[in-house]
């Protein structure tokens, strides 16, 4: 996904050089790190799969992922294991997550909320979130810490309320809830004012999903945080939040605020399809967010739906969000394998549109980006499998029979980000497993989407 990873290469030989001999690691790896099952043995948890899980889910549970920037990605990739870990009853998997929660509690110190790693944080408590409630709503309350539900409620309570939330055109607001306030009270930008300050941010949209994972939390155990009204209030906003920004289609599908990045410098070449030197910026000015961050969608929304009281028009609402959310992905975003590509990929952005994004971001380097499907590596995490409905499941069933993956997906999959550690899941089997349990897993879960 390319955040937070600077990498400054002062000869274009020298990057094209990395790039060639990354790819042909990837692909050395890809063929047989591990053995493979045939196609027909796509099953949550047979023999293979358990020894994928092994060489890359304990790996990473083993360590403190908490400790560096790498949260970010730990907590995406995690994510899905986590649920299948609990929803497919894999008890060894339940008690490696459980191990790791607690070990995480008791270096609870080491949290520190500054701009630079805010976002990293919210990933990464989100994955602790979520572990709250997949507890409690498998009947298992007793793997969660004695006093993390408080804490994880006083770290909102700091973000939303305390903690000074920057901004890019002026001073820090009081907190996220001001700053999200701030956004909605304001008109949409007129001629010559930049958009994209007024845009709701995914760490803002962490926040929300993980104030509604403590309320549902809350409900699922009988604890105060069920009623508790700094989280009823973030569950209010967050509502405004999607009423306000979400944009329906004609025919079915969303869109989220689309136009209000158009002028941020990762989207300034959204309209251009070919990488070359010196390519000059052209906006598009009702541009979609783009694909591969829009992939916390499904979840968020299930966070959402689950931390709203059941039969409530909210819980309606936002399981309407993901039905349409579905639509979106499957009609505009998402390409099946043809004669011209044998692979699935993901166009650039989530109209449809598959132009450059990021163009010469920091970590890419001079006349470098995101082409055309370049940002279909991030499928391979497998959230998109928490969508509602059967489709998200053919998916992943089918994505998890292409491995060892062919050279040209791997090209696509790896992008022009090849050096970066988010590609190390193509190289030791994390993207083979995180397809094998997105294949499997459940339509239903605590959110009822």
């Amino acid at each position: 996904m390319g955040g937070g990873w600077r990498c400054r290469w002062s000869i274009e030989i020298l990057i094209a050089s990395l790039a060639t001999f990354s790819l042909l690691a990837l692909r050395l790896a890809s063929a047989a790190p591990i053995p493979q099952s045939a196609p027909d043995a796509v099953s949550a948890f047979s023999v293979n799969t358990e020894r994928l899980w092994d060489h890359t889910v304990s790996r990473r549970l083993e360590g403190d992922a908490w400790a560096t920037a790498g949260r970010y990605h730990a907590a995406h990739v995690l994510m899905l294991p986590l649920h299948a870990a609990f929803s497919q009853h894999y008890e060894s998997g339940e008690r490696e997550f459980t191990d790791h929660v607690e070990r995480f509690f008791a270096h609870r110190s080491e949290v520190q909320f500054v701009p630079a790693t805010e976002l990293s944080w919210l990933q990464y408590l989100y994955l602790i979130s979520e572990f709250l409630v997949l507890a409690a709503s498998h009947g298992h309350p007793e793997l969660v810490p004695d006093g993390l539900p408080a804490q994880m409620r006083s770290w909102v309570d700091e973000l939303w309320r305390v903690r000074p939330a920057w901004h890019w055109t002026r001073g820090p607001f009081d907190g996220m809830g001001e700053r999200v306030r701030w956004k909605l009270a304001s008109s949409r930008p007129g001629v010559g004012e930049l958009s994209y300050p007024g845009v709701i941010l995914d760490s803002e949209i962490f926040l929300l999903a993980i104030a509604a994972d403590l309320r549902n939390y809350g409900r699922l155990v009988g604890s105060p945080l069920a009623g508790d009204p700094l989280l009823d209030t973030i569950a209010a906003v967050a509502l405004d939040v999607y009423r306000q920004r979400v944009v329906w289609h004609p025919g079915g599908g969303w869109t989220f605020q689309p136009g209000l990045w158009r002028d941020h410098p990762n989207y300034r070449h959204a309209c251009r399809v070919r990488k070359e030197p010196g390519l000059r910026a052209c906006i598009l000015p009702d541009i979609a967010e783009d694909a591969s961050h829009s992939h916390r969608s499904p979840l968020w929304l299930r966070s959402l739906a689950g931390g709203s009281p059941a039969g409530s028009p909210e819980r309606h609402y936002y399981q309407a969000l993901a039905r349409g959310l579905e639509e979106q992905f499957f009609g505009r975003v998402l390409e099946p394998p043809s004669s011209e590509f044998d692979g699935w990929r993901m166009r650039n952005f989530m109209d449809g549109r598959n132009g450059i994004y990021r163009w010469e971001y920091p970590s890419l380097g001079p006349d470098q980006g995101y082409g055309a499907y370049e940002l279909s590596g991030t499928l391979l995490h497998g959230w998109w499998a928490f969508l509602p409905g059967e489709r998200a499941r053919r998916l992943y069933r089918d994505l998890a029979t292409r491995f060892p993956l062919p050279e040209e997906q791997l090209l696509i999959y790896a992008g022009p980000a090849r050096r970066m550690p988010s590609t190390g899941v193509l190289r030791d089997g994390m993207a083979e497993l995180l397809c094998r349990l997105a294949a499997e897993l459940p339509r239903s879960a605590y959110g009822g989407l």
